[in-house]
C-alpha cells in the first residue's frame, strides 16, 4: 500500500509540475504576443536562444532563475502573474 501511495503522490507532483510549465509558457507567449514581439525579439532581449524560448513557451522546460531575472529586469511583465497566474 505504501508503494502505491508514493507512486500516486509522485505522479500527482509530476503532473502538477508539467501543468505549471505549460501555464508559464502559455502566459509568456500570450504576453509576448500582446507586446507584438516576435520570439526572436524577446529571446534577444532576455539573452536566450529562440529555441530555448520556444521550449519555455511550449511548456517543455521552466525558465531558469537567470532567465526569470532577465525577464523581470528587461521587460515590464508582471512576474507574479507569469509564475503564478495571479495579478
Amino acid at each position: 500500500k505504501n508503494r502505491k501511495v508514493i507512486k500516486t503522490s509522485f505522479l500527482n507532483v509530476h503532473l502538477e509540475n508539467q501543468m505549471t510549465k505549460i501555464k508559464i509558457g502559455k502566459r509568456l507567449r500570450a504576453w509576448r504576443k500582446e507586446q507584438n514581439w516576435t520570439g526572436h525579439e524577446l529571446a534577444g532581449v532576455i539573452g536566450i536562444s529562440q529555441g530555448s524560448l520556444c521550449d519555455i513557451e511550449k511548456g517543455h522546460t521552466y525558465p531558469s532563475a537567470q532567465t526569470i531575472i532577465k525577464i523581470m529586469t528587461k521587460t515590464d511583465i508582471d512576474i507574479h502573474w507569469l509564475l503564478l497566474g495571479e495579478k
